[in-house]
């Protein structure tokens, strides 16, 4: 007869070959909290606070320096958006240095320089963030500790705490809490509530082992979104919401997914039309064209970079030129409120082109992402920043980045399970033996 000889030999050693490895690229906790410390902290910008910097930057150094702990794990090979995004620092870099005569002023210098290491900063965090995130429990922890900030700041907005007031040209009161801009307080709400549905139902193991659970924590953060009158938001996150009726192995998982859609865009439909303040800034839109001074912002800055396409005419000092061609008394500057005309009028082509292929390797990430484990949610929160982009700069917000580093690390996550799938079972060695 014939039995099987060396098996647990093979497979013990497998085994502690697979632990060992395991062990090496886990994150350790000090990395994955101070990360997760940067997370909670990005839907409470302060500008009142009085601080040097904002809170958010002072949380990324308190995470970048705890990467020092573990530099085999977070300074891993970075992906290749990560050198599109890096070129395209290089280029701003040059096109500052370039015009650099414009830069004379003081305040001009001292505002530059900040801007400088923002983006420095933001490189950075993408490729740390990215090798972190490519372990599931930093991923997921993540994901719930934003959804918990964003909860915990709409209650406090709902509940008038902190409260203040911004009155726009167009005398519409506009809520928001702590001082912050309601476009920016909205915006991250907006994707509190798109994680929390991809926590439920978005990603193919859930992190909630009850979903129905999300729902009112779902609804609290579109009330309060509503209450902004941010419509941009609401936009973006009706645009992520569609991506998730991709969603779903099995047909009555995609079935499932398009009510959950449906449901929560007729709330977010029903709460804009319950708001005053939405109401009336959509029918300015819809009546009158008003976009907040966008309608003339957007010729001027596309006329701008028509000017100096190859370059562009240098950080900061293109919304200095944008505010003097609008001319308006009370601005001086101008920012461009959108993403496509902001790096074109920093940097013309010669910077866009590494830009935006690295942000469309990001996109490409999070589509291949769909089959891997965090499913269609880096799908749908790519999209819905993207689409938060066309009325926004967020050239500088770390929300953004974030979302482009879940993106490259779930897509990474998904080629490590196909690897893995393919690789071919060891057969055990068979010996005779009478």
């Amino acid at each position: 007869m014939y039995q099987y000889v060396g098996l647990p030999t093979l497979s013990m050693r497998r085994l502690k070959r697979t632990i060992l490895n395991a062990e090496a690229s886990a994150v350790k906790p000090v990395v994955r909290w101070t990360f997760c410390l940067m997370v909670f902290s990005l839907p409470f910008d302060l500008p009142r606070a009085g601080l040097p910097l904002e809170v958010t930057t002072l949380t990324a150094c308190i995470f970048l320096l705890a990467t020092a702990l573990q530099p085999h794990v977070c300074f891993r090979r970075p992906p290749k958006a990560f050198w599109c995004f890096v070129l395209y620092l290089y280029v701003y870099v040059v096109s500052m240095l370039w015009h650099s005569v414009g830069y004379s002023r003081i305040d001009l210098q001292r505002e530059q320089g900040k801007l400088v290491f923002l983006l420095l900063q933001a490189m950075v965090l993408c490729w740390t963030g990215y090798n972190v995130m490519r372990d599931q429990r930093t991923a997921q922890a993540a994901l719930l500790t934003l959804a918990a900030s964003c909860i915990i700041l709409a209650g406090i907005h709902i509940l008038g705490l902190a409260r203040t007031t911004t009155e726009i040209a167009s005398n519409i009161e506009r809520l928001s809490t702590f001082g912050q801009n309601p476009n920016s307080l909205a915006r991250h709400l907006s994707f509190g509530a798109l994680t929390l549905v991809g926590l439920g139902y978005g990603r193919s193991k859930r992190a909630l082992r009850v979903p129905l659970l999300i729902w009112p924590f779902v609804l609290l953060l579109i009330m309060a979104i509503e209450s902004t009158g941010a419509r941009g938001s609401v936009i973006a996150l009706a645009a992520g919401l569609l991506f998730f009726v991709l969603g779903g192995e099995q047909p009555a998982a995609r079935i499932r997914n398009i009510v959950i859609v449906a449901l929560a865009l007729s709330f977010a439909i029903w709460m804009s039309l319950r708001s005053e303040t939405m109401v009336q800034r959509f029918e300015k839109s819809i009546d009158e064209g008003s976009m907040a001074q966008r309608e003339n912002l957007y010729p001027t800055a596309w006329k701008m970079f028509l000017d100096r396409p190859l370059l562009g005419w240098g950080p900061t000092l293109n919304m200095w030129e944008l505010g003097t061609r609008v001319g308006e008394a009370d601005h001086p500057f101008r920012d461009t409120h959108n993403l496509l005309l902001e790096v074109l009028t920093v940097t013309g082509v010669i910077g866009a082109i590494p830009f935006f292929v690295g942000v469309f390797l990001c996109l490409l990430a999070a589509w291949n992402a769909r089959a891997g484990p965090e499913g269609v949610l880096p799908l749908a929160a790519i999209v819905a920043i993207l689409v938060a982009n066309v009325g926004a700069n967020l050239h500088y917000n770390k929300l953004f980045w974030l979302v482009l580093t879940y993106a490259l690390a779930s897509g990474h996550r998904r080629l490590h399970v196909l690897k893995e799938a393919q690789k071919p079972a060891q057969k055990p060695r068979r010996a005779a033996v009478v």
